[in-house]
């Protein structure tokens, strides 16, 4: 019996990462303070849910000024009033740049948090060896599985090679002859991923910014669909992870929205093939809404919540957050649930 592990942001809450919508707050803190007054200006008339409606905001008001168009309005545009300094365009664009190093920074592991860290995923990893290898699946950038993989000795098998003195991505994900293997598929990149001159998409610890590395290797998040995923290594990864899935008899999702629709439809697949799909999430109902644009109809029992479609087949799903005092249950009540489904009695 195959399963993986999706994580999305609601898997790090407890290790102090906010949510997409919990990153607004963040941002009253973050900001300059002209941008966040430009930002509350914005706010009065679109009304933000979450970082995602800001950064898509902004990115369309930057690509509608690239168009013929878009170069005549803004140049007709009247100058903002005070305090704001300066054009619409170059506001948004330096709120944006701004929003985008606040997500970076902001999401850097905090070791404070290691012991918690090591108490969580020693349950789940033990808990997911059990059923064979271990595959880890996430659109996080923070380095929380490959932090704990270090200090559990697990190794990370991530797509990256040693070279030297860094690591260079290959996109390859052997494990064969690997102990203790964690295979693990970053679809949105992470801090630590860079592109470099010389040699390619690297990754390492403290990579930094030189005179050598040109971007970072993220996608930050905006509405689907994301421009980059079809880039190298997201396109890459995004490939393995539908081979994967292929593999796989059940997957347990953790803290994720379903907002991405090119992930969407690889679940949707996995779902009409009879596989098994278990969702942990506070807003579950919200969520399957996302997964399921057609609606779907659920039935709650005890703190279950079984969801079926019309034809998409099952989905069970736990209402419920993923903490420090419930990561043992849910994972031991997700597993209970796919042995059943799987009618693997082990």
């Amino acid at each position: 019996m195959k399963v993986s592990l999706f994580l999305g942001a609601g898997a790090s809450v407890m290790f102090g990462k906010p949510t997409t919508k919990e990153f607004l707050e963040v941002l009253q803190t973050k900001l300059d303070s002209d941008k966040m007054e430009f930002y509350r200006s914005l706010n009065v008339n679109i009304k933000f849910n979450d970082v995602e409606d800001v950064l898509q905001t902004l990115k369309d008001v930057r690509l509608f000024a690239m168009k013929e168009i878009g170069k005549l309005v803004f140049r007709t545009l009247p100058a903002p009033k005070p305090p704001n300094n300066g054009d619409f365009l170059s506001l948004c664009t330096e709120l944006e740049l701004q929003i985008k190093s606040s997500i970076k920074s902001h999401y850097g592991w905090n070791h404070d948090h290691d012991q918690r860290l090591q108490d969580v995923y020693d349950d789940v990893f033990s808990a997911l060896s059990q059923t064979g290898s271990i595959t880890v699946f996430t659109t996080n950038y923070d380095t929380v599985i490959e932090t704990y993989c270090r200090a559990g000795n697990y190794a990370c098998v991530d797509g990256f090679v040693q070279n030297f003195d860094h690591r260079e991505w290959t996109g390859k994900f052997d494990t064969e002859g690997v102990d203790k293997p964690v295979r693990l598929y970053k679809l949105h990149g992470s801090l630590d991923w860079k592109r470099h001159r010389e040699y390619g998409i690297i990754q390492g610890l403290e990579l930094g910014n030189t005179a050598n590395t040109e971007e970072d290797i993220m996608i930050m998040p905006t509405h689907s669909p994301k421009d980059e995923e079809s880039k190298t290594p997201f396109g890459d990864i995004f490939d393995l992870m539908k081979q994967e899935f292929k593999e796989q008899d059940a997957c347990i999702v953790i803290g994720y929205s379903f907002r991405d629709e090119n992930i969407n439809e690889v679940f949707r697949e996995f779902v009409q093939d009879k596989k098994t799909l278990i969702v942990v999430s506070p807003t579950l109902r919200d969520d399957m809404k996302n997964l399921f644009v057609r609606g779907c109809k659920y039935e709650v029992r005890d703190d279950r919540v079984h969801v079926f479609t019309r034809s998409e087949g099952f989905v069970l799903g736990f209402e419920s957050t993923f903490d420090y005092n419930s990561t043992s249950t849910l994972i031991s009540n997700s597993l209970s649930a796919i042995r059943y489904r799987v009618g693997d009695d082990t």
